[in-house]
């Protein structure tokens, strides 16, 4: 069966230091592997990978890939889909120091909000980055992704995506929902749900899903009034789509990020007093499909 590992859930800017360390200090990355690109607790670079979002966990996910099967040819190895939900540096910034990025006849797709892709281009151009993204070594294609749609990536896995207006990103962020064979993860972060239109359309999207990968960035009260408007959830909101969409499992997502591990599982204690199955979003995580 696929699974889904989690290298980066920090929020805004990543978060260095020991005291960020259990929860994780990367910003936004998840990653779905098939069941044979794992072996002894080791990721092998062995079948199609999709990822959403390229903050800066996906340069351990691309660390974590350099362990290649003997044998495999460099025009062999498996192609890469990433699907971006917005263009904030917290969602980006690691994409120009992914590894397989590096690997000619790697071959990657990077999907993005079609009247995003113009962007994307000048941010990663010179002076800012050394080389051009049209320079680098791999076959890299950007798609443009309509409002709404699905991609058949593989033929146990699926991606369905649906962009929606959030305060901060003007340009809207796109909600992913990632179906294996036995399961689905909705990923919805970056989409305040203040509006009750908002919330009624994410909770649409992620209807029945297992599981759901939420922003909760503020706590509910005075800080969330402090930064209304940010763009991002507090977590009253994240534990209202859970039970509206009816999900069996809630993670908690883009930690703020000045909070550290202790307070973080102070925050968790709190939630639990509202549903049993939710959980802080870090590097540990891991959930089968």
């Amino acid at each position: 069966m696929a699974f889904m590992r989690i290298f980066g859930a920090r929020g805004t800017h990543p978060a260095p230091g020991a005291e960020f360390a259990g929860y994780g200090g990367e910003t936004a990355c998840l990653a779905f592997f098939a069941d044979e690109a794992e072996e002894d607790g080791r990721l092998l670079d062995v079948g199609p990978l999709v990822v959403l979002d390229g903050g800066t966990g996906v340069i351990s996910l691309g660390a974590a890939l350099a362990r290649t099967p003997k044998g495999r040819a460099p025009e062999r190895r498996p192609e890469i889909s990433i699907f971006l939900t917005h263009l904030h540096y917290d969602h980006i910034s690691g994409l120009p120091f992914f590894a397989p990025i590096y690997q000619p006849k790697r071959r990657i797709k990077l999907y993005l909000a079609e009247d995003m892709v113009p962007y994307l281009r000048q941010y990663w151009q010179r002076p800012f980055f050394p080389l051009n993204i049209a320079e680098v070594p791999a076959d890299l294609q950007l798609v443009g992704l309509a409002e709404a749609g699905e991609e058949q990536l593989l033929p146990e896995l699926t991606v369905k995506y649906r962009r929606l207006p959030s305060p901060a990103h003007l340009d809207g962020v796109v909600m992913y929902r990632v179906t294996g064979p036995r399961g689905e993860v909705a990923y919805i972060t970056d989409i305040e749900l203040v509006a009750p239109e908002i919330m009624a359309e994410a909770t649409a999207f992620a209807k029945g899903a297992e599981v759901l990968v939420c922003d909760a960035t503020y706590m509910s009260g005075e800080e969330y009034e402090q930064h209304r408007g940010w763009g991002h959830n507090n977590i009253d909101m994240a534990l209202t789509l859970a039970a509206e969409a009816g999900v069996r499992d809630l993670y908690l997502f883009h930690h703020e990020p000045t909070r550290r591990d202790a307070e973080l599982e102070l925050i968790l204690a709190l939630a639990k007093t509202r549903r049993e199955r939710v959980f802080l979003a870090s590097p540990a995580v891991q959930v089968y499909l």
